[in-house]
């Protein structure tokens, strides 16, 4: 326990100086300290047992401070006072040691040799700049291996592939794990790096591995496909009783790709509350809608894609706000679908003072650039319920 006198606040400078010099692991016979006040300087000489003040920017010897706080260790004075001290050039030198490891024990692994094509993953792992130590990276890019010793497979569920090669079924659902495997398929297979969750599901199915296809769903109602599928039959029953149902990503993969005819208005909206009102209002007579929930699922995208692709025209409406902007972009950008109501004109029509949005956070409106520039201005969102007579009048018709 050093004395209470080396605790003194104006020493301060002298000890965290002195721990810096120390912690880079070069010799150190003297620090210079500047900027010291009328205080501090009493401090340091008081300390030093000198005859004379020193100058507000000085040099002071390491020995003399050494003598001076005897029968203390100054390295175990600045351990209690500052912290441990550092060798920084150890450190630099067990930091270079653990990357040239990780790498020269990357480049000869087995994995590697038997399938050069995952060169290119490696070598774009060791071009990215380091993230947390070496011996973390070598155990996530040695977890990402065990999967891929283990592919591909034979129509395998992704959460049994997490189970068997990592003992978490769940290990492989999200995070920097997932994403370092995804990269290795896709640079195997010369596919492009997935960006969202469909190209995500594509890149696993690539290498035989099957996602999650009951949890992903999209509301349908009014589609009356033909044919004897499980899903085409449940469609019409629904249809006739006036009903919504949810539909799974694995109830599409078995049913017939045409989910309507070529020329059929398929209108999609974003909220449940629409489609409800819609089915309240006609029924049994209620016209093909779809409802994304909020968020384009890869089921509401793989459908929307089956019928743009079928011929169908789709439309679409969501909320006035950035989250609803950024789905109606995607949905015309990506799936063909046309604005319908989504209009500068439709906005400023519904628009009453009401919760403020967040104007830097409005997405670009390639169909109606005034429109992203009048919700900047106005500030206000519109959702969807503040038109919906007006939707479910188009639908009528």
């Amino acid at each position: 326990m050093i004395p209470p006198y080396l605790r003194s606040p104006h020493l301060a400078a002298l000890w965290k100086e002195a721990h810096r010099r120390l912690s880079t692991g070069a010799a150190v016979t003297a620090i210079r300290l500047r900027g010291l006040n009328e205080d501090e300087r009493h401090a340091l000489a008081e300390l030093l047992g000198a005859d004379r003040l020193p100058a507000a920017e000085c040099s002071i010897k390491l020995a003399a401070v050494r003598e001076a706080i005897l029968p203390h260790t100054l390295e175990a004075a600045l351990a209690e006072l500052v912290g441990p001290i550092d060798n920084a050039a150890q450190q630099r030198e067990k930091y270079t040691a653990e990357r040239d490891a990780l790498w020269s024990w990357l480049e000869s692994h087995p994995l590697l040799t038997d399938r050069p094509a995952l060169r290119g993953w490696a070598a774009r792992l060791r071009a990215e700049p380091p993230i947390g130590v070496y011996s973390e990276k070598r155990e996530l890019i040695s977890r990402a291996i065990s999967v891929l010793q283990s592919l591909p497979a034979e129509r395998l569920p992704l959460p049994v592939l997490a189970q068997r090669t990592l003992g978490d079924p769940h290990a492989l659902d999200l995070g920097r794990l997932p994403s370092l495997v995804l990269r290795a398929i896709a640079s195997e297979t010369g596919a492009p790096v997935p960006t969202d969750a469909e190209q995500r599901r594509r890149t696993w199915e690539s290498a035989g591995i099957i996602c999650d296809e009951l949890s992903s769903t999209v509301l349908v109602a009014g589609l009356a496909p033909e044919g004897d599928s499980l899903l085409a039959c449940i469609l019409r029953a629904a249809r006739s009783e006036g009903q919504a149902v949810p539909v799974t990503l694995a109830q599409m993969r078995k049913a017939p790709d045409c989910f309507a005819p070529g020329g059929t208005v398929v209108s999609v909206v974003e909220n449940p509350s629409i489609m409800q009102a819609a089915l309240d209002r006609f029924g049994d007579t209620v016209p093909p809608l779809i409802c994304v929930s909020g968020r384009l699922h890869i089921a509401a995208r793989i459908l929307l894609r089956s019928l743009t692709e079928s011929g169908a025209q789709l439309r679409y409406h969501g909320d006035f706000d950035p989250a609803g902007i950024s789905i109606a972009a995607d949905v015309v950008g990506n799936l063909g679908a046309r604005p319908w109501h989504m209009g500068t004109a439709d906005y400023l029509e519904a628009l009453v003072p009401g919760p403020v949005i967040d104007a830097a956070l409005v997405p670009p409106t390639p169909w109606d650039v005034a429109l992203q520039e009048t919700m900047r201005r106005e500030r206000f969102a519109v959702y969807e319920e503040a038109v919906i007579e007006t939707l479910l009048e188009d639908l009528r018709q």
